[in-house]
């Protein structure tokens, strides 16, 4: 989808008074013409990556970032941390011996954009500024997809994220970026088989940000992220672990008490399975309570 195209249907971006009411994802009809695996290379300019860069590269679709842009998304993210925040990705689409690629040049931050904690809306003053940004400095630029901000509740694409994904950055090679600024990590959704699903993207290290000479490497903010979750998970499980422990102690122990109250238990039995040395302790804990 072309600048044209986006401003066709810039007033046709839903609204927060009348927000779709989106499908299912197991009922969302795929169209597999709509894969950035798969579509036609033959008109892409040739962009050759360097030998480092290659390390990191699949023999498939993939996104590279401009030095600085993940820094200024996340930065944008911070400005709002309890409220998301969007923008558009701009670069071209190269090919490789690898295949087809996604270069962003640049991202404009969707100024004038209405976002809660769980949404964000793409206004028509949003994008009348983010068509005079396109026109005035990526005159030979494309859209090449969106970012929003997840502050918080991790990397996924929403009922609402998939909506306007679908229906406005709907072309095989139009990308999506989520970062969560909270937690430290982001991710980027292609294009494929008719779906949107998450794939690894790389970081260009190259201040030119426009010859060859790329020094790209798989995101490693992005994976340290991940570890984090992982851990701040495992942290959640164990806190709830032992608060089942402490329940089932004091639950046996309430219920032991109460057999022994309601005579259904006697109490001779119950020492009678209870080794001999705590038999010791408790008659010396009943002798000291009858001295006091």
């Amino acid at each position: 989808m072309g600048v044209k195209k986006l401003k066709k249907h810039a007033r046709e971006l839903p609204s927060e008074e009348r927000a779709p009411v989106a499908r299912p994802a197991s009922a969302r009809p795929t169209d597999p013409r709509r894969d950035a695996d798969r579509m036609n290379v033959q008109d892409l300019a040739v962009r050759p990556l360097p030998r480092e860069t290659m390390m990191g590269r699949a023999n498939k679709f993939q996104v590279i970032f401009g030095d600085g842009i993940l820094e200024d998304i996340r930065d944008h993210g911070l400005s709002s941390p309890e409220a998301e925040v969007c923008g558009v990705l701009v670069g071209n689409i190269y090919r490789d011996n690898s295949g087809p690629y996604c270069y962003v040049h640049a991202n404009i931050r969707g100024e004038a954009a209405r976002g809660r904690n769980a949404q964000v809306t793409f206004t028509s003053e949003t994008w009348t500024l983010i068509h005079q940004a396109m026109d005035t400095r990526y005159p030979d630029h494309k859209i090449v997809g969106w970012y929003h901000t997840h502050p918080g509740f991790g990397i996924f694409l929403s009922e609402m994220d998939l909506f306007i994904q679908e229906n406005f950055f709907n072309e095989p090679w139009q990308v999506a970026f989520v970062d969560d600024p909270k937690d430290g990590d982001r991710g980027v959704f292609i294009w494929q088989n008719g779906l949107a699903v998450r794939r690894q993207h790389l970081v260009d290290a190259d201040p030119s940000k426009t010859d060859n000479r790329t020094i790209a490497s798989l995101d490693p903010i992005s994976a340290a992220a991940r570890i984090r979750t992982i851990q701040r998970k495992l942290d959640v499980q164990k806190k709830k672990f032992r608060w089942f422990l402490l329940f089932a102690i004091v639950w046996h122990l309430a219920l032991i008490a109460g057999l022994i109250w309601t005579d259904k238990v006697p109490v001779a039995k119950i020492r009678s399975v209870i080794p001999a040395e705590w038999n010791t302790r408790i008659d010396a804990w009943i002798a000291r309570a009858k001295g006091q």
